[in-house]
């Protein structure tokens, strides 16, 4: 159901477009990290491209790229599908693609014909996020194209059978974790090996000092 993305296109989403998304559903300026975001169980769709933000994936073939809050399913509680969120879980999803149902869509032209969704999260409605979890939720969907669940600390985690697979926000999290630890041996990986390589120098230059007193002694 979602396509791979380019990772240039996965920075841009999280990192820029995201954030400006969420800027202008809040009528606000300039969100932080910490902004909280809250969608109510009653909710109308926000959608359509943000003009600046998708023209320099057209050469990828991806028209009119944008983030947008799903329509609701009426009457459904937490119950979602493929396209629409719910009164329990609001649905954000990064789509592209021509829309023949939306006058300001753009025109399809060759090598951009094609449709479809890059990534999902379920946020659970009537709770606040900060703009921080819902990146990092985008960012793990976007990369692992599955459908992630975004739910308060204290409510229950678990998988969805009807959207395959799905990844709830504990999950999410230990993932999250998993990386920056990765990242963070990593980098002491490399911090280790220059400094071994630095005391490797400093030994090889003792050595050549030690030789040059042994040649004027001499």
């Amino acid at each position: 159901v979602l396509s791979p993305a380019s990772p240039d296109l996965q920075h841009h989403v999280v990192s820029t477009y995201l954030p400006a998304k969420v800027a202008r559903y809040l009528g606000i300026a300039h969100p932080t990290l910490d902004t909280l975001l809250q969608v109510p169980a009653v909710h109308s769709p926000s959608e359509g491209k943000l003009k600046g933000l998708w023209e320099s994936f057209v050469s990828q073939g991806v028209l009119d790229l944008r983030v947008d809050l799903q329509p609701s399913r009426r009457g459904g509680g937490a119950l979602f599908d493929y396209h629409n969120g719910s009164e329990g879980y609001a649905m954000w999803m990064v789509q592209w693609g021509a829309s023949k149902l939306c006058a300001r869509s753009s025109k399809p032209s060759p090598g951009c014909e094609s449709a479809g969704a890059f990534g999902a999260v379920l946020m659970r409605t009537d709770h606040s996020f900060p703009l921080a979890a819902l990146q990092a939720a985008f960012s793990l969907s976007l990369r692992t194209q599955t459908f992630v669940r975004l739910d308060p600390p204290s409510s229950s985690v678990s998988r969805s059978p009807s959207l395959g697979p799905c990844v709830g926000a504990s999950e999410q999290e230990a993932r999250t974790q998993e990386l920056m630890q990765a990242d963070e041996k990593q980098q002491e990986r490399g911090g280790k090996q220059g400094k071994e390589e630095e005391e490797e120098g400093q030994g090889l230059q003792k050595k050549d000092k030690e030789g040059k007193k042994e040649e004027e002694e001499g």
